[in-house]
């Protein structure tokens, strides 16, 4: 019975250690397998990967503007890399050279143009500037060009890089104009804007009356309503006041005064009447302060533009007055 049992016993330990080694075997086995597939697993892992990227980036191309554009300003990050990204698209639009500056030249290099071709320039610009090259137009050609534009536009691509290129290279090259005469005079004082545009007038009236509709002098203050004039001295300051009506016309000065409240109105009449004579200097650059506030005001929509075409006509006498001289 115990000879049985020690039978069996070896038995089993035999099986056990038979077993063992036969799985020990298998994972030998096994790992040298996956070895010798790691490779290529690998590899195709990479490919798989550089297939999706590249489906990824077609998707995107595709797509275009909108979701593209918005994925690469997330991708960004950087504003300074956002806004290279903004130019570099600007870049690649046409007549992206017209700006406000140039605005002025590029119309009159337009009326050299035939109707289609500044149709085709114009249908490139913001609407306001196609607006202001429009204003600059005779009647006929700006309704010429007004038809083309309301129908669709169909031009190839060499014509609008033909356009382009020519009146990119001429807008540059055009020099002065009222613009320029207008910045000029802005640094100039109120006197000397006076006897220019009178000069001026000497030699060609439609020019001087076309500046002097563009400027605004300090006494054309005479033209502007009360609650204009209020606003205005809203910005100033008594003395600055009393400084710049000092070579006034009574009129000016009345007109002035009398929307002041009655205490106002009375300090300055005592500011002036106390005053010493002031150097002509001293009240040009009053005048032109003044000036520059109603400029303001003007663009800021609180005071209407008039146009002054009339110039006057100015004495010998206001012709040489002298700087250092007081009034």
């Amino acid at each position: 019975m115990i000879a049985k049992y020690v039978t069996f016993a070896a038995i089993s330990i035999l099986t056990l250690m038979a077993a063992f080694i036969l799985f020990r075997d298998f994972l030998g086995n096994l790992s040298s397998i996956t070895q010798a597939l790691r490779p290529k697993l690998e590899v195709s892992v990479a490919q798989k990967s550089t297939e999706t990227v590249t489906h990824t980036q077609e998707q995107n191309t595709a797509q275009g503007g909108g979701s593209h554009a918005t994925s690469q300003a997330h991708q960004l990050g950087d504003s300074g890399k956002l806004k290279s990204a903004i130019q570099e698209a600007r870049d690649l639009q046409h007549f992206n050279f017209v700006n406000e500056n140039n605005l002025d030249k590029m119309a009159l290099l337009l009326r050299n143009e035939s109707p289609d071709n500044i149709a085709i320039a114009l249908s490139y610009l913001h609407p306001k500037d196609v607006s202001t090259i429009l204003s600059t137009m005779k009647p006929q050609t700006r309704v010429e060009v007004t038809n083309k534009l309301l129908h669709t536009l169909e031009a190839t691509p060499d014509a609008v890089k033909d356009i382009e290129k020519r009146l990119s290279e001429k807008v540059d090259y055009l020099l002065g104009g009222s613009d320029f005469v207008l910045s000029v005079l802005d640094l100039s004082d109120n006197k000397t804007r006076e006897r220019l545009i009178a000069d001026i007038a000497t030699h060609d009236i439609e020019a001087s009356e076309r500046l002097r509709s563009e400027m605004f002098l300090f006494k054309d203050i005479i033209n502007l309503t009360d609650n204009e004039i209020r606003r205005i001295l809203e910005r100033m300051d008594n003395e600055t006041l009393s400084v710049a009506l000092r070579d006034a016309t009574p009129e000016l000065i009345d007109k002035i005064l009398n929307t002041m409240s009655p205490g106002g109105k009375t300090t300055v009449r005592q500011i002036m009447d106390l005053m010493q004579p002031q150097p002509v200097k001293k009240v040009n650059e009053a005048q032109n302060l003044t000036v520059k506030i109603i400029r303001q005001l003007i663009n800021d929509g609180l005071i209407m533009k008039r146009v002054v075409k009339k110039v006057d006509a100015y004495t010998v006498e206001v012709e040489q007055r002298d700087d250092n001289r007081t009034i």
